[in-house]
């Protein structure tokens, strides 16, 4: 979703097809994605940190709601970095299991 407006974005929002959520310093747009239901980190940016702070209650949020994995595509950067949280490539993707 290279080509997504601001615009776009926040009527997904407001539409609630997408859930913003926001640490100190950064934050994060996901999207639940069916069938198979699927977290999704539609776009994420700010402090490393506060990001990676936000990755265990996103993923139990997404058990909650159903989902069997959480999925993220962005830079190859995530790749080194969510490795050790069990994120393995998937395609163009990174995914981990949640169930």
């Amino acid at each position: 979703m290279v080509d997504t407006t601001e615009e776009e974005v926040f009527a997904d929002l407001i539409a609630n097809r997408a859930q913003l959520w926001r640490g100190d310093r950064s934050a994060m747009v996901l999207q639940l994605i069916a069938p198979p239901p699927v977290l999704h980190i539609w776009l994420a940016g700010g402090d490393l940190g506060d990001l990676l702070a936000m990755r265990a209650g996103l993923e139990a949020w997404g058990r909650t709601q159903g989902c069997e994995a959480v999925t993220i595509n962005g830079r190859n950067g995530w790749r080194r970095v969510l490795a050790r949280f069990g994120y393995e490539p998937d395609g163009e993707e990174l995914r981990k299991a949640l169930r």
